[in-house]
């Protein structure tokens, strides 16, 4: 009959393999972060019936972190991390411990945490870039109502539960270094955002686009952080009456208060 003792014996072909007793059985989970390509000399045993029998007794809970691969598992414990504890609050090896695996892993797929911070602030970059996107494919040809749909987005992450505000900037108190890669990324990225909303201010017709965009840029950075402490729906309302004092006095198009509709409304008394 076969032991525990004999399962690391029986399957130390195989490269890179954890396995973490549970406390009260004497059952196994096994994760295998093989790669034929790293270690071509090594036997592939992914197919192995070992490692079938064993992938067998994972508990229910972790099926869902287990079915990820293990770089992305990574990924997602450290931006969960990183934006409620912010980057240099959470260490490696808390996000090793959230992915379900070692910090060895972590080096193998990120040679620094530094570098998953970058690639976590860049990936939020991208989220920001496919919304623009988005509301050029939903309104081309009319900067106004992508202006407002950028004022629901901020609405509406306002009122999203669990909401810290802007990751971006956010992480932008934590890196005082100006050449630090990820701040680089950073001040990238918002300075894009505001050359985007100017000009969008211009094609819109609204006096002064550079003035005009650095307010509503203010308006969006500080309602994040408003938000914190004096309440997501406060803000929200404020945030809206001020954006349609200059927005939407001009053509009668008010955006709603209520972020989840995702439109906006006709203002009383307009055709």
């Amino acid at each position: 009959m076969m032991t525990s003792a004999d399962m690391p014996r029986l399957l130390s072909g195989c490269e890179r393999i954890v396995l973490n007793i549970q406390d009260d059985t004497d059952r196994y989970r096994l994760e295998s972060e093989y790669d034929t390509d790293r270690y071509p000399g090594q036997q592939d045993c992914r197919n192995s019936p070992w490692l079938h029998a064993v992938e067998q007794t994972k508990s229910p809970d972790n099926m869902t972190t287990s079915a990820l691969a293990p770089r992305e598992r990574i990924i997602e414990a450290a931006q969960s991390l990183f934006y409620r504890e912010g980057i240099r609050g959470i260490g490696v090896e808390a996000i090793a411990s959230a992915a379900n695996t070692n910090k060895m892993a972590i080096y193998r797929h990120f040679e620094t945490k530094d570098d998953l911070v970058i690639y976590w602030l860049s990936s939020v970059a991208q989220e920001y870039e496919t919304m623009w996107a988005q509301w050029e494919n939903l309104y081309p040809g009319d900067p106004a109502s992508q202006l407002k749909a950028l004022v629901q987005s901020v609405v509406q992450r306002l009122r999203t539960e669990g909401n810290r505000g802007c990751a971006l900037a956010n992480s932008l108190a934590e890196l005082p270094d100006e050449r630090h890669p990820a701040r680089v990324v950073i001040d990238q990225h918002k300075n894009a955002q505001l050359r985007r909303i100017q000009a969008l201010c211009g094609a819109a017709g609204l006096e002064d686009p550079q003035h005009s965009a650095m307010i509503l840029h203010l308006c969006f950075e500080g309602a994040q952080v408003a938000a914190q402490s004096l309440g997501a729906d406060h803000v929200a309302t404020h945030l809206v009456s001020l954006i349609d004092a200059m927005l939407g006095s001009r053509d009668g198009v008010h955006p709603r208060p209520d972020a989840g509709s995702g439109r906006f409304r006709k203002a009383r008394g307009t055709k």
